[in-house]
């Protein structure tokens, strides 16, 4: 079972029956034989459920690349980084919605986030990505053409 804990991340402007379709169907999908135990699961949601906001901007989400001179730097949330962020592009519309689980402390299966769209590594400047030079390499590239939305901040 997917255990939600404190720390686990899922107000990222889903709602409960959002959240309660993408860990049921996630918990159906289990399998966390990956890295560290850690399990990506991208889920689409039926056509009986309404669209969710997206803040991610660029080719993933069938957008140009976001260049560097449209992008800003900014503080979102508690995060002891900032985050590539562009001005003026609005959230678009998803039926993805993408869980992230792994163990934590004495758990194997914790959520870890949850949000809309599709899934994408996490920023370069997470503190998690130490030590780990080819997820910190994916990472640049990815986040080098992509960006959030100035909107989630």
């Amino acid at each position: 079972m997917i255990k939600i804990i404190a720390e686990s991340h899922s107000d990222h402007n889903l709602t409960d029956a959002h959240c309660d379709y993408a860990l049921g169907y996630a918990q159906a999908q289990l399998d966390c034989s990956g890295a560290g135990g850690v399990c990506i699961i991208s889920v689409e949601l039926p056509e009986l459920y309404d669209t969710v906001p997206c803040a991610l901007v660029g080719p993933a989400v069938g957008g140009e690349p976001v260049p560097e001179s449209e992008a800003h730097y900014a503080k979102r949330g508690d995060r002891p980084y900032l985050s590539r962020v562009v001005v003026d592009a609005p959230q678009s519309q998803t039926n993805i919605i993408t869980v992230v689980v792994g163990p934590h402390e004495e758990e194997p299966h914790v959520l870890y986030t949850m949000y809309a769209g599709p899934a994408a590594p996490r920023e370069p400047g997470d503190p998690s990505l130490e030590g780990d030079e080819l997820e910190l390499q994916r990472s640049q590239e990815f986040w080098a053409k992509h960006a959030l939305s100035s909107e989630v901040l």
